[in-house]
């Protein structure tokens, strides 16, 4: 999954010569490790939570980075 998405950032890098002002959208569940997307590129990450999901579980997972 990761080397598909550094493929991408690479494809436009290519393209364009530079990454300046552009972004990188990577959208993941929570227990999916993102840092690998981000040294590939992701300037954005989003979370997504699923139907089902409880307040309880997402405001634990937000937690996790408010102590950052």
């Amino acid at each position: 999954m990761v080397e598909g998405f550094k493929r991408i950032v690479d494809a436009v890098f290519e393209q364009r010569g530079s990454l300046d002002g552009f972004d990188f959208v990577c959208s993941a569940h929570p227990s999916i490790d993102t840092a690998p997307f981000v040294e590939a590129g992701a300037t954005w990450l989003l979370h997504a939570f699923w139907p089902g999901n409880t307040p309880e579980q997402v405001l634990r997972f937000i937690s996790r980075f408010a102590e950052r």
